[in-house]
């Protein structure tokens, strides 16, 4: 048996609910936290490129962060993804303050809740799902 989905949602004051819901390879858990201590295992573990959006056929940043989390490190390695013009800004700095740790590095990772209007005039919520929740992708 997996106990990884417990201890995530333990670790993040989340719960899960019914079946857990399993997309690509992984476990998704609701969890109701913005922050997380994690461990970066060097500059490699934060990449960002250029990807072609589906619809808009537009350039959108493309963000990987592989981590372990740091309170439940036997799990293994969890990955963050998102297309956030303003993360993918930062990358390159980060990537810079952990190639001068040598190794591994003990970070925050956190999310903001960011809501905007779209040019039809409806309200997106993006970074959180279902109230402010937030999911957390554990390897099966």
């Amino acid at each position: 048996m997996n106990d990884g989905p417990l201890i995530v949602t333990t670790l993040l004051g989340g719960k899960t609910t019914g079946p857990l819901a399993t997309t690509g390879g992984h476990i998704t858990v609701a969890t109701r936290t913005t922050d997380v201590l994690v461990v970066l295992d060097g500059p490699e573990a934060v990449t960002c490129a250029l990807v072609q959006h589906a619809v808009t056929r537009s350039l959108v940043p493309a963000i990987s962060v592989r981590f372990r989390l740091a309170h439940a490190y036997q799990l293994g390695a969890f990955r963050f993804q998102s297309a956030s013009w303003d993360l993918a800004e930062t990358v390159m700095d980060v990537q810079n303050e952990l190639a001068q740790t040598g190794g591994r590095s003990l970070c925050k990772l956190s999310l903001q809740l960011v809501r905007f209007t779209a040019r039809g005039a409806m309200l997106r919520t993006c970074g959180s799902v279902r109230g402010g929740t937030r999911r957390a992708y554990l390897p099966e």
